[in-house]
């Protein structure tokens, strides 16, 4: 899985992330470093792609759990 976005300083960013939990609201994923909540992310996985915001970023061990809340998907 990827995760993209623009950090901070306006530099455009992507990340290998692994993905723990996908709801229809939302998903928890795995990364190796911090990032700030309310980030706007873009992710990429295999064939489920979403972007969303960051809500809560907490340590664990060596990475970091990330909790996203996907954006509303348009109705057709």
């Amino acid at each position: 899985m990827l995760v993209a976005w623009t950090d901070e300083t306006g530099t455009a960013q992507i990340a290998p992330a692994m993905m723990e939990d996908l709801s229809r609201e939302g998903a928890c994923m795995r990364i190796r470093f911090p990032m700030p909540v309310g980030s706007r992310i873009d992710i990429r996985w295999i064939g489920k792609d979403f972007s969303g915001t960051v809500r809560h970023c907490r340590p664990m061990g060596i990475e970091y759990v990330l909790g996203i809340q996907k954006d509303p998907v348009p109705e057709r």
